[in-house]
C-alpha cells in the first residue's frame, strides 16, 4: 500500500479524466486542496478586493487608449499564486510548451493587472507547474 493513499487515489481518478478545462479545474483544484490538507477556495462576493481566495477572480486591464476591458482569473490567492487552466490538444510535447507558454503569458498578464499594493504574486519566485495528466494543463505564478 502507498505511503500516502489519498495522493495515489487523487493522481488514479485525475489520470483517467478527459473533460474541458471549464468542466474540470475547479473540480481539480477543490480536490487537491483537500489531498493536500490545505484549505480551498471561498465563494467570491461582488466587491472584488474581498475575494483573496477564490475561483474566477474578476480583474480589468487598463489599457494606454483609455479602453478598459475585462477578464478573469481561473483561481487566485492574494499575494501567493495565480492558476491559469487549458485544455491541451493532442498532438505531442510541441502542443503541450506551447500550450504552456500560452497559460504562462496568460497568467503573467493577470498578474501585472493586480493592484500592486499587496494582491499580486511575487515575482522574485515565480515558477510554473504543468501537469500533463486528463490533457489539462494548469499554469501556475507564484
Amino acid at each position: 500500500m502507498s505511503a500516502h493513499p489519498a495522493a495515489a487515489t487523487f493522481i488514479a481518478r485525475w489520470s483517467a479524466a478527459s473533460g474541458s478545462e471549464c468542466a474540470n479545474y475547479q473540480l481539480f483544484t477543490t480536490e487537491l486542496c483537500r489531498t493536500l490538507d490545505v484549505e480551498p477556495p471561498q465563494p467570491a462576493v461582488d466587491e472584488v478586493g474581498e475575494n483573496a481566495w477564490c475561483f474566477e477572480r474578476r480583474i480589468m486591464f487598463h489599457h494606454g487608449d483609455a479602453c478598459p476591458s475585462a477578464g478573469c482569473i481561473d483561481c487566485y490567492r492574494r499575494n501567493v499564486f495565480l492558476l491559469e487552466a487549458k485544455k491541451l490538444k493532442t498532438g505531442g510535447a510541441r502542443t503541450f510548451d506551447d500550450a504552456l507558454l500560452c497559460a504562462r503569458a496568460q497568467a503573467e498578464n493577470y498578474a501585472r493587472a493586480l493592484p500592486a499594493d499587496g494582491e499580486r504574486p511575487p515575482y522574485r519566485h515565480r515558477r510554473l507547474f504543468a501537469r500533463r495528466h486528463s490533457r489539462t494543463l494548469a499554469a501556475v505564478v507564484h
